[in-house]
């Protein structure tokens, strides 16, 4: 995702069996569109402080995992667990963030039983 635009500049194929939308479709979104309201509120005021931690030193998060609800086309959520990498330009200044993404929606239900 370009932290500019809030766009996903590549979306991998499996994005259709996760969340019903063709890669087109959700390079054609941003995250606030992809994701509940209150994870996105909670992505917008974590993600700043992190990249300023990471610049400052703190090589830990680079990479981190967080548990988000993201939109299906049909309307449902998914729960899924994301682990992102900040991605670094030239200049050394982080513009990218590089997101992997699995449907954690029967492990969350093994948890509640």
């Amino acid at each position: 995702m370009d932290l500019k635009t809030q766009k996903f500049s590549y979306v991998s194929p499996s994005v259709y069996q996760l969340r019903g939308y063709t890669p087109k479709e959700v390079q054609n979104q941003t995250c606030e569109d992809a994701m509940t309201h209150e994870d996105y509120i909670y992505i917008e005021e974590n993600l700043l402080p992190r990249i300023n931690e990471f610049l400052a030193g703190n090589e830990e998060l680079r990479v981190t995992r967080s548990e988000l609800d993201q939109y299906c086309k049909d309307g449902s959520i998914v729960q899924t667990e994301v682990v992102t990498t900040l991605l670094l330009d030239q200049k050394g200044e982080v513009n990218e963030i590089l997101g992997v993404t699995r449907d954690i929606t029967a492990r969350k239900k093994l948890k509640e039983t």
